[in-house]
């Protein structure tokens, strides 16, 4: 190699090149790579181990690779997330009838997960139940696990499956579960910070859950409607009052609360502003009266919220509640009757304070076109203004997300 190249050339082999090197030399009997496999496969899980966490994800079309890949290195994942609808396909399409046995091989890769601190699993279209119920009883073992993510419509009875968690810190559930059997579940979890619940948990007895979760700081949760009607018109069939009251009144400090159902009484809006520690709420009201109490939480610092219902002009609410929570950053509205100037207005008054933070404001109304075009007047130091994307539009309205 010349002096001056600063590349270094490999040869370059094929399968039979080197088969017929090997017979030349009369060494076929001669080489065994048992030791070297062995040797890589360690040398793999220290390079794996030497990562912050592994995170592995199996979804879509899942190859005989992937599968590999996780069962050499197992022990050191920390994050795992499977659809496993997918998981079953693939399966299926690769070892056809032997995929019960590397279904039952992947849950003992999942025991042998001891590092695991996070699992998440979409389950829709298996016509067995089991499949998931079983990836969720093998990872009832690991010490190590914090976050437990679930939607699996279908799933059935997954109560029992949840209690030996006593260790998790986050739990979402997608899944279908009476009330009585989300209180014995989050029972057994002392030190769950973290609970969102979708519209198809019954979530009544959420309040006896709220005394049992001491150190409960962010909750998501949905209230079911008595009969089935247009979700502009559903009230929940139970109050939500006594759930707010108790995280108003117990000793639970709350940062983060979505209300996922629309809020109509004045009293509830009223132990909502009570529930002083709050830092980030998404809500939903359907009368105009409610959103003048949330100028009390002063600690405030993210506020998604939804008017429905109403054909109130809210502007001058909405300003004062701008002015008086001085620690807000971000304001996402959907309001159809705000009013066309309303992104100009918050500016005036955010020039009006003094070393404030500038407040990211996203909205939608009927007027979405009048109100960009007044956009290019707002000052951007103060104010950074748009609007509503299609995922934000979603979330105002899906209870799943």
């Amino acid at each position: 190699m010349k002096a001056n190249e600063s590349r270094v050339h490999i040869l370059q082999l094929n399968d039979y090149c080197l088969e017929n090197i090997l017979k030349y030399l009369e060494m076929e009997d001669h080489l065994s790579f048992a030791e070297t496999c062995h040797y890589f496969r360690d040398v793999f899980n220290r390079w794996a181990s030497s990562f912050y966490y592994i995170h592995i994800v199996l979804m879509a079309e899942i190859s005989k690779h992937d599968f590999k890949l996780l069962s050499l290195v197992y022990k050191n994942v920390k994050t795992l997330c499977v659809d496993v609808d997918d998981l079953m396909h693939s399966l299926n399409k690769h070892y056809g009838n032997e995929r019960k046995y590397y279904f039952r091989q992947f849950c003992k890769l999942i025991i042998g997960m001891q590092q695991l601190q996070s699992l998440k699993l979409w389950e829709f279209n298996c016509k067995k139940r089991q499949y998931a119920q079983n990836i969720i009883k093998m990872a009832g073992s690991l010490h190590q696990l914090q976050q437990l993510e679930i939607f699996a419509h279908k799933c059935g009875n997954i109560s029992r499956v949840l209690r030996p968690f006593k260790q998790l810190e986050i739990l979402t559930l997608d899944v279908n579960l009476s009330s009585k059997e989300l209180r014995r579940s989050c029972h057994s979890m002392p030190h769950l910070r973290q609970l969102s619940l979708t519209s198809r948990v019954d979530s009544s007895t959420l309040k006896d859950v709220i005394k049992d979760s001491p150190q409960l700081e962010e909750l998501s949760f949905y209230l079911k409607p008595k009969a089935k009607t247009l979700y502009c018109f559903q009230k929940p069939k139970a109050c939500s009052s006594e759930i707010l009251q108790s995280l108003a009144y117990s000793h639970v400090s709350l940062v983060s609360l979505d209300i996922r159902h629309i809020i109509s009484d004045l009293n509830e809006a009223k132990l909502l502003a009570t529930i002083s520690s709050l830092k980030i709420l998404t809500c939903r009201f359907s009368n105009a009266d409610c959103v003048h109490w949330l100028r009390q939480l002063s600690l405030l610092e993210e506020l998604r919220i939804s008017l429905l219902e109403t054909i109130v002009d809210m502007t001058e609410i909405y300003l004062d509640l701008i002015g008086t929570c001085t620690r807000l950053r971000f304001l996402r509205i959907f309001d159809l009757h705000i009013c066309e100037n309303f992104a100009i207005q918050v500016s005036k008054v955010l020039e009006e304070c003094v070393h404030r933070r500038p407040l990211e404001l996203i909205i939608y109304g009927d007027r979405d076109s009048t109100i960009m075009r007044t956009s290019k007047d707002i000052d951007s130091s103060h104010l950074i203004y748009s609007r509503m994307n299609a995922r934000e539009l979603i979330k105002c309205f899906n209870t799943h997300l």
